[in-house]
């Protein structure tokens, strides 16, 4: 699942994901993650925009990492923000993602960290 504020991006992401033949689902918010993961619909990897309007992605994770702990975990964030790729990973690890991707990023890059995240 992706969920990113952005159309554009989730579009971009998904294209990239379904050619390379994987299932992907999108949302602009964390409800439909919270719903999927509450029901029986599998979840295999999240890939989350670290910022978002209103609950942001490391506060979700934060929270959602209490009834989730398995589910791999890649965050993506805009280059545009202050953030360092150092200091978007240290804060993602902290809360448990597996990897982080500072938008844009090439096509290539975000399926091997796609592979990484899902291979543990």
């Amino acid at each position: 699942m992706v969920i990113d504020d952005s159309a554009a991006v989730r579009r971009a992401v998904e294209a990239v994901l379904a050619g390379a033949g994987y299932g992907v689902e999108t949302a602009s918010s964390t409800a439909p993650l919270q719903a999927a993961l509450e029901g029986e619909a599998p979840v295999d990897l999240l890939i989350l925009d670290l910022w978002m309007p209103g609950q942001g992605g490391l506060e979700f994770l934060r929270q959602m990492r209490r009834s989730w702990k398995d589910l791999p975990v890649l965050i993506i964030s805009g280059g545009g923000t202050d953030m360092s790729l150092e200091h978007a990973t240290a804060l993602a690890e902290i809360r448990g993602a597996h990897g982080v991707l500072i938008k844009p990023f090439a096509n290539s890059e975000l399926l091997s960290a796609v592979r990484e995240a899902m291979g543990g």
